[in-house]
Order: C-alpha cells, then structure tokens, then sequence
C-alpha cells in the first residue's frame, strides 16, 4: 500500500491504542468505555485534553500525573505504540485496504483481551461479541479465503477446549472458548489452529516456569488468553506461511 495509507493506519492505531487503554482500565470493572472523560486513577481529576495526545503527552509529562505528580503506568505507551505498529504492519502485510482495517481491529480486540486477562483473569464478552463481527464481515465480504474455512475455524479449536472444560473442571475457562471460536471465524481454521497448538505450547512452557519458581508448585495457574491472543497476531503475520511449512514437513 502506499506510503501515505500505512502512515495513517499507524497514527489511527496510536489513537486506537488509546482507547484500548480505556477499555483495559474500564471494562473489568464494569464500566462503560463512554462512561465519562478519563480521570488519574490516583487523585481522580479529570485530565486535560492536552494530556490525552497519545505517547506524546506520557514523555512531556516524564510519566506523571500533572494534577498529583503519581507515576502514570508506562503501559499506556506501549499500548498505544503497539497497537499503532501492528496496524502499520497489517496495513503492509494485507493487499487491500477492507482486510487491512477489520484484521487491525482485530488485533487490537486481542490486544485489549491479552491485557484484561493477564490481569484480571476474564475475556469480557463485549470484546468477543465485537471480534465475532469483524468474523461475520470477513466471511460475507472477505476474498481471501473460502467461506467454509472459516465457518470450519468457528469451531475446529473452541469445540475441544469446550469438551475439555466439561472433562477437567476449572481447567479451561468459557473466555477462552469464546476467544477461540471467534478468532477461527476471523483466522479461518488452519491459522487458528497453528495459533492455538502455538499458544499452547508457550503456556505450557511459561506454567511450567511459574510452577517452578511459585510456591504453589504445580497448583499455580496462569491466564491463558494472552498467549492464544499473542499466537493469533503472529498467525496474522505469518500462520498461513507457517501452516503450509508444517504440512509440508509432516507431508514428506
């Protein structure tokens, strides 16, 4: 794409990642991501539209509150700085600009789950709902792949998390299966599933690190939506290309 459109994509992205720190903050706690201007959640002032430039106004402030001077979460930032490089990437990776915008709000719907989980242990539903939209549009819209590939995806990985939720209780939560369902709707069922044999393998790698060095040994969880939504963004990027090296290596 040219120049001028991944440059927008970008500055869109950074201020996408400034809502996606709203919604991090927020929706955990029930709140509605238009409840209201953003407030320092240590002296609860209002912020000045000034103070909400993404990135820019985190390093003119030295990452501080300007009403009380409490340490502003260098998270914000990354979020936005982020979210802005994968739409940057994606506007460059997909060939037209409708895959481009729904894949990039997509990634940023993963993004925000990979955050709320890691903290909260919940994959808010509004979230899923949103991600099963972009699905529906890329389905009936969508040239980049056969329709049944993604209707397959629907349910080729949320199927067997769900079985496995009903075998071993409290092994798998119903976030994860909504996340997956949704994810192979939009990824269609090869990427989701190399997306989630990927994150599986790492979460079983980090739980394995964890338990080590937690007291709890073996007992100790760790959420697993941020490793599914970190492996779905690189299916993104590369799943497909990945996928057909894998059957090819299985295929000789």
């Amino acid at each position: 794409m040219p120049y001028i459109v991944v440059i927008f994509f970008f500055l869109f992205g950074l201020c996408a990642g400034s809502f996606l720190n709203v919604l991090i903050c927020r929706l955990p706690l029930g709140e509605s991501a238009a409840a209201g201007r953003s407030k320092c959640v240590s002296c609860g002032r209002t912020i000045a539209k000034y103070d909400l430039v993404p990135v820019l106004s985190y390093f003119i402030l030295r990452g501080r509150c300007r009403s009380c001077g409490a340490r502003i979460s260098p998270r914000y930032p990354f979020v936005e700085i982020l979210t802005g490089l994968l739409f940057a990437l994606l506007a460059i990776f997909r060939k037209d600009i409708f895959s481009a915008a729904l894949f990039s709000l997509f990634a940023a719907a993963l993004v925000a789950v990979a955050f709320i989980d890691f903290r909260h242990r919940i994959v808010p539903n509004g979230i899923v709902v949103f991600m099963l939209i972009i699905g529906a549009a890329l389905t009936v819209f969508g040239k980049d792949m056969p329709r049944s590939e993604r209707i397959i995806g629907l349910f080729c990985a949320s199927v067997p998390l769900f079985v496995l939720s009903l075998i071993v209780p409290g092994s798998m939560g119903m976030g994860d299966v909504k996340l997956m369902a949704a994810g192979g709707l939009i990824l269609g069922w090869k990427i989701v599933l190399f997306s989630f044999i990927t994150g599986s393998v790492i979460a079983a790698a980090a739980g394995l690190f964890v338990a080590g060095k937690s007291r709890d040994g073996l007992r100790a969880s760790i959420p697993f939506a941020p490793f599914l939504s970190a492996a779905m963004i690189f299916g993104l990027f590369f799943g497909e290309a990945a996928t057909d090296w894998y059957l090819r290596l299985l295929l000789r």
